[in-house]
């Protein structure tokens, strides 16, 4: 895990959806897949939080769709219960799986 500092900056610029101040850090070698102190990715957060611009960019860039937090849940657990239904039936296309404590229950319809 880095430093929570260099998280917490990139965690802002995701849910602000800069995508291009997202790209410099990630090009300057931030780990996509870094956490928080819980275990939280910051593709986590955008789905927590309805963030479906950053969230594509961030599958594009490599964030793993089904790590778990401290806690079990997944990027699609978030999702499930905080996100839009568009959002989720786009994270099922991506291949993100529930820890089975959500409640999905789209069919992924094709794109």
């Amino acid at each position: 895990m880095n430093s929570s500092r260099p998280f917490d900056v990139f965690r802002s610029l995701a849910l602000d959806e800069d995508l291009p101040r997202m790209a410099a850090m990630l090009d300057r070698g931030f780990d996509v897949n870094t956490t928080n102190e819980s275990h939280q990715t910051t593709f986590m957060h955008c789905c927590a939080n309805n963030r479906l611009g950053a969230a594509k960019f961030l599958a594009g860039r490599g964030a793993d769709l089904n790590l778990a937090d401290a806690g079990g849940g997944t990027a699609m657990d978030f999702a499930v219960n905080y996100a839009s239904r568009n959002f989720t039936d786009w994270l099922a296309r991506a291949g993100g799986r529930g820890n089975g404590s959500s409640s999905y229950g789209g069919a992924a319809p094709k794109e």
